[in-house]
């Protein structure tokens, strides 16, 4: 109702699938990897690795995003539905955040999906797309452990530039460092070159005086 304030709403699979007069814009809050891995066919992806595993820069970056991202929806009205893993712990550190910056921010019909993704696979199937079990399982599996790394480091204080490296996978960090290793051979090699051609000019100068 326009003439009330903005109320973030809990809404379940026969909400937006079971009324086809009811248009809801979805966004799938979970991981990359698990939204690749099986996902509602008209659901976006909105990504939240900022909220979920990093520093508190991250977060602020994340939830500046989503403003972003939905303006043209505040001004539309449209109803926005965003749903991520359906485990209330799990949620707490990124769907549920997001929803509530929309919400505070004067978007008027913002909606949490109770239960999630596995509700919907559950319940709605044939609402599913490019579903591969095994891959979700593993999307899940590393989910919960960058969780757990992040978590950790957060409560030991660990600084915030260093939270972003604490959730790679091996294979990322084996690749930023090559790529440091990379650059820091290339600019040693510049400034060797440079300091060489610096002291020929220097000999040049003093053999002509």
């Amino acid at each position: 109702v326009p003439d009330k304030d903005p109320v973030l709403m809990t809404v379940n699979v026969d909400d937006i699938f079971g009324d086809p007069n009811k248009q809801f814009l979805i966004w799938d809050c979970r991981t990359m990897r698990e939204f690749e891995s099986g996902r509602i066919a008209r659901a976006a992806h909105l990504e939240l690795d900022g909220l979920r595993f990093g520093s508190r820069q991250d977060a602020v970056r994340d939830l500046e995003s989503i403003i972003a991202k939905n303006e043209p929806l505040r001004i539309s009205g449209t109803h926005v539905c965003l749903f991520g893993s359906g485990m209330p712990a799990e949620d707490a550190f990124d769907v549920i955040p997001a929803a509530a910056c929309l919400t505070k921010n004067g978007f008027r019909y913002i909606s949490f999906l109770k239960g999630g993704f596995p509700e919907v696979l559950t319940k709605s199937p044939e609402q599913v797309a490019h579903l591969s079990r095994t891959k979700l399982e593993a999307a899940i599996s590393l989910r919960k452990r960058q969780e757990e790394r992040s978590l950790y480091a957060r409560e030991r204080g660990v600084p915030d530039g260093v939270i972003a490296l604490v959730n790679r996978t091996d294979s990322e960090v084996t690749d930023m460092v090559d790529k440091a290793k990379g650059t820091i051979e290339r600019f040693g090699s510049e400034i060797r070159s440079a300091i060489t051609n610096q002291i020929a000019q220097r000999n040049s100068k003093n053999a002509e005086g």
